[in-house]
């Protein structure tokens, strides 16, 4: 009689668990770095020569221009323009070096919904007395003078009430990175 754990055939062994297989190696364009965010920022701010958060036809034929390009600079800017504004704004703009336009849309999509929720008359603009209602449903007690002060914080054309184009650019952050501002 021989041993039992011997006398089990090979047919009757489980099989061992396949073992996981390494990832392939990436692709060139995988492996290629992205630029950081930041300096996306320092590059998006040096076509927007007027630092109002979006580049214009205009400023991009100057770069061109200064780059020594003959480059149309309308049928790029069409190319690079999501929303269709007209504009390239730095969510547009960081979809061109490998953001999606998809996301570029969901973001401008998602700060459009949150704007509307503060304009509440939905003329446009969101000014010191919509903000307090809004902050007042939510909970946050915040006076009507602090509510004045934000939207002076924020907007920066002087004309009392916050646009869509300062939201968006207090939200994405651009608006401290590039205003002119000193407080």
């Amino acid at each position: 009689m021989g041993n039992s754990s011997s006398s089990i055939s090979s047919a009757e062994r489980k099989p061992s668990p396949p073992r996981a297989r390494s990832p392939p190696p990436p692709s060139a364009a995988e492996a290629a770095p992205r630029p950081p965010e930041i300096d996306l920022k320092r590059i998006f701010n040096k076509f927007d020569a007027d630092g109002d958060g979006r580049i214009r036809e205009a400023e991009v034929a100057a770069m061109l221009t200064r780059l020594g390009c003959d480059d149309d600079a309308a049928s790029m800017v069409a190319a690079a323009d999501a929303d269709g504004d007209g504009y390239i704004d730095m969510g547009e703009f960081a979809a061109i070096f490998g953001g999606s336009l998809e996301e570029a849309r969901e973001v401008e999509a998602e700060l459009r919904a949150a704007f509307a929720v503060f304009d509440e008359d939905g003329d446009g603009g969101i000014t010191a007395e919509e903000l307090f209602r809004v902050l007042e449903k939510l909970g946050e007690g915040e006076t009507m003078d602090r509510c004045r002060e934000m939207v002076r914080g924020v907007d920066r054309n002087g004309d009392g009430v916050v646009s869509f184009e300062e939201f968006r650019l207090m939200m994405t952050q651009e608006f401290f990175a590039s205003s002119p501002r000193s407080t």
